[in-house]
């Protein structure tokens, strides 16, 4: 009875070795596919602002061909006069539902969620016809997951030259030359996460289009 009692014991205490060691390696599997679910996030809100990007400078060249100024946004009828992009003015700058350029004004928000909400994008499926492309969503996709996917939005600042409080400091004419900062917000459950890529607007030949990268 001692011998089946001891080899009892021994039992038990290999299926508690074998138990903890299979959750040590399902809790390594976990985190494992958690990052990369994180950087498969982040590696697609990098594209989702480099794109903003690339259509920003897009637009500046097509208005600069059909002889408008480089920051042209549209016609006020009314006023009869042209509108264009000032410095503090944020955007939602990629494609409507329909596929068409979209370049809308917009307002930023306090916070990390309401700026999701404001500005969510979502995948729109190519039907052979148009390719998949990201485009804003409508209060008609009311429906749509809202506890993951991406958003984005872009924002144009003025442009400092030397050091405050130095003599020898300033800021460009918008007229000239304006930052752009495109934020492309991504969120999974909990997980929540900005990527801003940033650039440099001035006219066709400008050589200060260099942009620079920031992830948090």
């Amino acid at each position: 009875m001692r011998q089946k009692g001891f080899t009892m014991i021994e039992i038990l205490v290999v299926i508690v070795v074998f138990g903890v060691g299979i959750l040590a390696i399902l809790t390594m599997l976990t985190n494992s596919i958690g990052y990369f679910d994180t950087v498969n996030m982040q590696t697609r809100a990098t594209m989702l602002a480099k794109e903003a990007l690339d259509l920003a400078y897009n637009h500046r060249d097509s208005n600069l061909e059909q002889g408008y100024p480089r920051n042209y946004v549209g016609y006020d009828e009314t006023n009869n006069k042209e509108i264009v992009r000032t410095p503090w003015e944020v955007y939602k700058l990629g494609f409507s539902k329909e596929g068409y350029y979209l370049l809308e004004k917009s307002k930023k928000q306090s916070d990390f969620s309401s700026n999701f909400d404001a500005f969510r994008v979502a995948l729109e499926i190519g039907d052979g016809k148009l390719p998949s492309y990201y485009r804003y969503l409508e209060e008609k996709d009311a429906s749509t997951d809202v506890s993951k996917g991406f958003a984005r939005r872009v924002e144009f600042s003025t442009v400092k030259w030397g050091e405050f409080p130095t003599v020898e400091w300033g800021v460009f004419s918008p007229n000239k030359l304006l930052k752009i900062s495109s934020h492309a917000l991504y969120q999974r459950g909990s997980t929540t996460g900005e990527v801003v890529l940033e650039g440099f607007i001035g006219l066709k030949d400008s050589k200060v289009e260099e942009a620079s990268q920031t992830t948090n």
